[in-house]
């Protein structure tokens, strides 16, 4: 299928962005691309993620896509919450290592979560509950609490998380990392670091801390 020429991609984005399922079935019919050789804005893949239609969608991924494209469909659809989309794109290939993981659980929803957890995301590689617990992600507290049952080893994530919030003095996030088991005293990856070492928290999330541990 030969790539078109950018005045001829421009008008497929019109018929997606209109919702016109009949004009870009027939794009696709007659031998047109859906690729441009040239670097461009205009991206139709992109534009029926935003569109939200999962039928123009479902055309898209019927065309045998590269996977850089489903790759990007896929962020598309998990930046903008539809749940739905990102497992159409899963199904039909998209890859949930095509990103880092902790951008998937900065976007505050459980369900995309547990979708990429179903597909083999890798949530141990540098630590990416710890840094979502760090920007206060209460979404995931609970996915990860299930996870935590399967493969307690990830508690260390949790332990970091704690650290940082005694250091910043978030008391409630204090708290919640206590809730989910983490433990003041264990080692972690960031107590290597002299400055966590000399930084001094408030009094209120010390007291919470080792109240905490004595019981």
């Amino acid at each position: 299928m030969k790539e078109c020429s950018l005045d001829e991609i421009k008008e497929l984005p019109s018929f997606v962005r209109l919702g016109c399922l009949f004009g870009v079935q027939k794009w696709i019919d007659s031998g047109k691309s859906i690729r441009t050789a040239l670097k461009t804005r205009i991206n139709p893949l992109r534009f029926s993620v935003e569109t939200g239609f999962q039928s123009m969608v479902e055309i898209f991924l019927h065309c045998h896509l590269l996977q850089n494209e489903l790759d990007e469909m896929l962020w598309e659809a998990v930046q903008t919450h539809r749940e739905d989309l990102v497992r159409m794109i899963l199904e039909r290939g998209g890859s949930v290592r095509s990103m880092p993981f902790v951008d998937v659980l900065n976007e505050w929803h459980p369900g995309i979560v547990k979708l990429f957890l179903k597909h083999r995301a890798d949530f141990k590689s540098n630590a990416p509950f710890a840094e979502a617990f760090a920007r206060r992600r209460r979404t995931v507290l609970g996915v990860f609490k299930s996870l935590l049952e399967t493969d307690p080893t990830i508690i260390d994530q949790a332990n970091q998380a704690l650290i940082y919030h005694v250091i910043k003095g978030n008391e409630k996030w204090v708290l919640l990392m206590l809730w989910l088991g983490a433990d003041s005293r264990a080692p972690t990856i960031d107590m290597e670091y002299p400055h966590y070492l000399r930084t001094r928290p408030p009094r209120s999330v010390r007291l919470s801390v080792m109240g905490a541990s004595k019981s």
